[in-house]
């Protein structure tokens, strides 16, 4: 979930519509401005308009998720080493929640380049991308928590989105 909303949601309604018609460039740098004016009167863009809330963080997200999908074969590399026990849970948990730290880094950084924005393009139809992705990231927040998944049931769940992710990547290539 981000900030509360369904993620499925949020993506179908939201995303897929700025995903594959382009970045709006003019919209986003609006909306951005609105953000900051609601932050320099100490309001909540949230609480003033939830509607163009969402917008905004629906551009921040595409970006985010791009940059996600640009390590994707490092992910799948992840997802190789862990299903042939060559790395342990705890590793393979580390080291994806450093590709989603390096993604929401670098999407940050391009958020705030409007030059290096105005050139930046999204991949078409990343929504099975994001789903299979958002199903590891949820795994791995899981399985930090106290009555999460078994060692053996996050192996199985890791293992079937293994192949949902090569599956994914083979038939894009």
């Amino acid at each position: 979930m981000i900030f509360g909303f369904d993620n499925n949601k949020i993506f179908t309604n939201i995303f897929l519509p700025i995903m594959n018609n382009n970045f709006n460039m003019a919209r986003y740098r609006e909306l951005n401005e609105k953000e900051k004016i609601f932050d320099s009167q100490g309001k909540l863009f949230l609480a003033e308009n939830p509607t163009e809330f969402r917008e905004l963080l629906t551009y921040q997200a595409s970006v985010e998720i791009q940059m996600m999908y640009n390590q994707k074969n490092n992910c799948l590399l992840l997802l190789d080493k862990y299903i042939h026990h060559l790395i342990s849970s705890f590793e393979f948990v580390s080291e994806f929640s450093k590709m989603e730290k390096n993604a929401a880094s670098e999407a940050d950084k391009i958020l705030q380049d409007y030059e290096q924005l105005s050139v930046f393009s999204i991949a078409e139809n990343l929504e099975e991308f994001s789903n299979i992705t958002d199903q590891i990231s949820e795994l791995c927040f899981e399985s930090w928590e106290l009555g999460g998944p078994s060692e053996d049931e996050f192996y199985s769940s890791m293992k079937d989105l293994y192949f949902q992710f090569k599956n994914y990547l083979d038939h894009r290539t």
